[in-house]
């Protein structure tokens, strides 16, 4: 028979108050209680592991080179992170660095020169819809005038 009318908390009835005026529910959020359950809420994470797995770092080597190094877990994956070791990936000279900058220079000039392309295309069509527009308008105007 439903609530007639009053306020109803109950979840499973709400939809059933079709013929009555219908006050919605409170959240989920409103009807828990709030609870923080110890230092972990206020501290946020507390593994140090998880923070430190994407960490790199670099030195400098004897010959002016640039040891790149990342610390990386000891086991594969799914299994758990044990220690971490630190492994030298690969050294950078500066001969490959200067060429990779050139590459990348060039890149982003390309880029640069397509993205004025397209905006002086989009400009060109801006400006034929527009004519094509007025167009329209003095043929609908002649046509307008025509009929009367």
């Amino acid at each position: 028979m439903g609530t007639q009318g009053g306020i109803n908390y109950n979840l499973e009835l709400v939809p059933r108050q079709v013929e009555y005026p219908m006050v919605l529910p409170p959240s989920e959020e409103a009807i828990t209680p709030f609870v923080i359950h110890g230092m972990e809420c206020r501290i946020g994470n507390t593994s140090r592991k998880s923070n430190m797995l994407g960490r790199t770092s670099s030195r400098k080597d004897m010959n002016g080179g640039l040891d790149v190094a990342r610390l990386r877990p000891a086991t594969k994956h799914g299994s758990e992170v044990g220690s971490n070791k630190l492994d030298v990936d690969e050294k950078l000279d500066p001969g490959s660095m200067e060429s990779e900058y050139r590459t990348s220079k060039r890149k982003l000039e390309a880029a640069v020169e397509a993205q004025a392309a397209a905006q002086k295309e989009t400009e060109q069509e801006c400006h034929l819809n527009v004519e094509i527009g007025k167009k329209a308008r003095t043929e609908k105007e002649d046509w307008l005038k025509a009929a009367t």
